[in-house]
């Protein structure tokens, strides 16, 4: 999980008249409408409401803003969902809202589905908690009432609470974190075989660099220092995947390698 950096500029179309008598029509019924709610709403119009956040300048703007990785996991997706952080089963309300919705991978949403846990003795954010006046930015006021456990990665940088293993596993022993990652499987094999591979080329290309050195090529500390700053570069270039294990690399283990 890095830190994602969010316009504030809502997209168009969550702004217009049509997002707004849907979203009005939501909060009458009080519910989502889904295929199982056909008492009020007809299992056929499903798709008119979740088009309102699936827009073409909605997806484009999110795409864009994660640059194309998924906000928990950071792999790279042809196929993704455009994720509500609070789910618009519970908080339906807010199933239009701008500083809701993330860009997610197929598995991280499948595994977060309905999910928010929220502080012990605290009590989940309503309808009428505070004015919806405002309902592209309710989400950091919410989080005070509910102390929601759940990380959110377009408003908290978590990266130095993350602890990597060279296998490529992530854990934390910050709680809420550690909740993350457990409920949405951010540790799966697939994601660790992933990390644990950038690990093994760069740890192999530092090894032949040390080697050349040792064998008596004049540029081969040259070259390390070149391989060395272009792997920082890469821990800080927004199109790669998981800048958050590339850092630890750097930040843990980079002295070991090229000593």
């Amino acid at each position: 999980m890095i830190k994602i950096k969010k316009s504030n500029a809502v997209p168009k179309s969550l702004k217009g008249a049509v997002t707004k008598k849907r979203r009005d029509e939501i909060i009458l019924n009080g519910k989502y409408p889904t295929s199982s709610t056909i008492s009020e709403f007809d299992a056929s119009t499903v798709g008119v409401y979740d088009g309102r956040y699936k827009s073409k300048d909605i997806k484009a703007s999110l795409a864009a803003t994660y640059k194309n990785k998924c906000a928990f996991c950071e792999q790279k997706v042809e196929q993704w969902h455009v994720e509500h952080f609070r789910p618009k089963s519970i908080y339906y309300w807010l199933a239009f809202s701008w500083d809701n919705l993330l860009y997610c991978c197929h598995t991280c949403n499948q595994n977060k589905s309905n999910k928010f846990p929220h502080g012990v003795n605290k009590t989940r954010a309503n309808i009428l908690s505070i004015s919806t006046s405002d309902i592209h930015n309710l989400g950091d006021k919410y989080d005070r009432i509910e102390e929601n456990q759940f990380v959110n990665p377009e408003k908290e940088d978590v990266s130095k609470d993350l602890v990597f293993q060279k296998n490529g596993f992530v854990s934390s022993a910050e709680a809420r974190i550690q909740t993350t990652i457990s409920e949405l499987k951010v540790d799966r094999a697939w994601l660790n075989e992933q990390r644990e591979l950038i690990y093994k080329e760069f740890e192999e290309k530092v090894s032949s660099r040390k080697l050349e050195y040792k064998s008596g090529d004049p540029d081969a500390l040259i070259k390390l220092e070149g391989l060395i700053e272009d792997f920082i570069k890469d821990g800080d270039n927004e199109i790669k995947e998981f800048l958050s294990f590339r850092k630890y690399i750097v930040n843990n283990w980079l002295r070991e390698l090229i000593s």
